[in-house]
């Protein structure tokens, strides 16, 4: 023990909702088949166009997420870059996320907004919105999401897992604000 006592993490609960395309607006999109027309009409299928965006090469991964509970206190973010998340399968997870904000200016714990992924649909984040850097499976399942990113901003946080970053932000709000969230389901 370090002798210094810290004072307890206030927990901030934040609610699960539906992911529908007018909720998630301010954070990205959604990858489903649509209502509006689509941007694709071929002999027997159409298309929506997803809108991803990069500054450089894109990478396609698959990324397993398996159960670790429903607490979390880092949010990440990254300015150069979309990442779209299509889920492998039903496996119900949820992500938290906040809207863009200034550079070096994190979200309070109070915008963070947390979405259900129900295994129908995946999204795709703005540049710059914050987001848990994990989705968090709703039971013993793990949940496998392929991600698609950008080779840049995947070798930095695999090259210098604990920055510093130019194409990533990341706050621990358990540092920062003396707070961890709790999704409320």
């Amino acid at each position: 023990m370090s002798g210094i006592e810290h004072e307890p993490l206030e927990i901030v609960r934040v609610e699960v909702s539906p992911m529908t395309e007018a909720a998630f607006r301010p954070f990205g999109v959604m990858l489903s088949a649509s209502d509006r027309a689509p941007d694709f009409t071929g002999i027997s299928s159409v298309g929506w166009r997803a809108g991803f965006e990069s500054d450089g090469l894109p990478e396609v991964m698959v990324y397993r997420s398996s159960y670790s509970g429903l607490r979390f206190s880092t949010m990440e973010r990254h300015h150069f870059v979309t990442q779209s998340f299509i889920p492998l399968g039903s496996t119900p997870a949820v992500v938290a996320v906040a809207a863009p904000t200034s550079r070096d200016v994190a979200p309070e714990p109070g915008d963070v907004r947390a979405f259900l992924l129900d295994g129908s649909a995946g999204y795709v984040l703005k540049a710059g919105t914050w987001h848990s850097p994990d989705r968090y499976p709703l039971g013993t399942e793990p949940a496998d999401i392929v991600i698609i990113t950008d080779h840049a901003t995947q070798h930095e946080l695999e090259s210098r897992p604990r920055g510093p970053w130019t194409r990533t932000e990341a706050v621990d709000y358990a540092d920062r604000y003396r707070v961890t969230f709790e999704f409320d389901l």
